[in-house]
């Protein structure tokens, strides 16, 4: 059934967004699984270390230790490297999985993440800039006013200075939310995705705000869900390291599980400020017809 582009109010929004989501879950859910699975990984070989060194503390007439210590650090190193990266490379192939669904067209999980490779690199480069805002912001808004406020020793006035400068980061996040879409859909440059974010988000960061609240509760509830579980492994096992385990494997479910619950409203709403500024919706009709848009205004007048 054909999707019907028109402006949608927040309800709207967030219902198709959960209806895409269960639709298609085991699309979404596969894209998203490569950052969850690197950090179970490195969780792992972080808890095999942890044991291996307490072994060696028992018998310290093994050799071989500094060698291994220091291949175990570069192997973590490349090993956060890759997270990084994957979680880049499957955030925008979630983007193309919504757009592609959404817009009534094929896909799957190989076809999405082969159709960002091209962008990859601006992809990448719209997080390096991303990163360097933040940081450069953060100093202004959260270091500097928490070192200036310092010296009156109140907590209440250091905590209110922090919370306001978090704010004002999260805002900043909130106007540049959908400059992966406009990358991934449009096919544009850094600049002009971040741009193209800001643009596009007047209007509706109202809406984005909520939609990162409503992650923010689900994350809180589904976290202390995860301490009530592995309070209860580690009561039936009296095992610290199972429960660790289960411990990662629930984060790993839960991160996998979640991260389309943010990405897929944010998609739609992109779409959506482009429906009501753009008349994107008039654009699609068009290319379905087989005439551009502008084709369709300069016959008109003909007609």
């Amino acid at each position: 059934m054909a999707t019907v582009l028109r402006p949608l109010n927040t309800g709207e929004v967030l219902d198709r967004a959960f209806n895409l989501y269960r639709n298609n879950f085991l699309l979404l859910a596969g894209i998203s699984v490569l950052p969850p699975l690197l950090a179970l990984i490195l969780n792992l070989l972080q808890m095999q270390a942890t044991v291996d060194n307490f072994n060696r503390l028992t018998a310290p007439d093994l050799g071989g230790a500094p060698e291994q210590s220091n291949q175990q650090v570069y192997s973590n190193l490349l090993l956060v490297i890759a997270y990084l990266l994957g979680l880049v490379v499957s955030s925008a192939a979630t983007v193309y999985a919504v757009s592609m669904v959404y817009l009534d067209k094929k896909t799957s999980i190989l076809r999405s993440y082969r159709g960002i490779l091209p962008r990859f690199l601006r992809l990448l480069g719209i997080v390096l800039m991303m990163a360097v805002v933040f940081v450069g912001l953060a100093i202004v808004v959260v270091v500097v006013p928490v070192f200036a406020t310092a010296q009156t020793r109140s907590p209440i006035i250091i905590f209110g200075v922090m919370l306001a400068g978090v704010l004002v980061l999260v805002h900043l996040y909130v106007c540049l939310s959908v400059a992966t879409s406009a990358c991934v859909i449009e096919d544009v440059g850094v600049f002009e995705s971040l741009n193209r974010s800001m643009t596009l988000t007047r209007g509706s960061r109202g809406r984005i705000w909520l939609v990162f609240l409503l992650t923010i509760v689900l994350q809180i509830g589904l976290f202390y869900g995860m301490l009530a579980l592995i309070g209860a492994v580690y009561a039936s096992t009296h095992s610290f390291s199972t429960a660790l385990l289960v411990n990662f494997v629930v984060q790993f479910l839960i991160n996998t599980l979640l991260a389309p619950i943010l990405t897929v409203p944010l998609v739609l709403i992109y779409f959506d400020q482009r429906v009501r500024k753009e008349a994107f919706d008039l654009e699609i009709m068009m290319d379905a017809l087989g005439q551009r848009p502008d084709q369709a205004a300069a016959a008109a007048p003909m007609g």
